[in-house]
């Protein structure tokens, strides 16, 4: 499940997170603060930089939907892009954007692609 991002100082929380939220995010970089092994050269990096490569529509089996209930909001996709190593596992990861601030979102690793990159997906239903 995805959250609602952290509003910065001065700034409102982005809120609902929709497909429209993002799109215009796409090939932007977000940062995954992450803690380095003891064993890590000093220099070793303290967040792992993760791109916007794709945010569609993601396409679900209808529900019956009471007339008394308020139209859901369109299910949709996101698909990051990182290097090989490190690895994120399966889990909710505290994220970073310079215009969207802080959220949490629960990231799925796909396996690299065609170059290498660790791909990661994460979906709003």
């Amino acid at each position: 499940m995805s959250e609602s991002p952290t509003p910065e100082a001065g700034t409102a929380p982005v809120d609902p997170l929709t497909l429209e939220t993002f799109q215009p995010h796409c090939d932007s970089v977000f940062r995954a603060p992450i803690t380095p092994p003891p064993e890590a050269e000093p220099d070793a990096p303290s967040a792992l930089e993760l791109t916007l490569i794709e945010a569609s529509p993601y396409d679900l089996a209808p529900r019956a939907v009471d007339a008394d209930e308020a139209p859901a909001r369109q299910s949709f996709a996101l698909l990051f892009r990182g290097p090989k190593t490190p690895t994120l596992l399966q889990q909710t990861v505290t994220l970073e954007h310079d215009a969207l601030g802080t959220l949490l979102l629960f990231l799925v690793p796909l396996g690299p692609d065609k170059d290498g990159h660790m791909e990661y997906e994460a979906v709003f239903t």
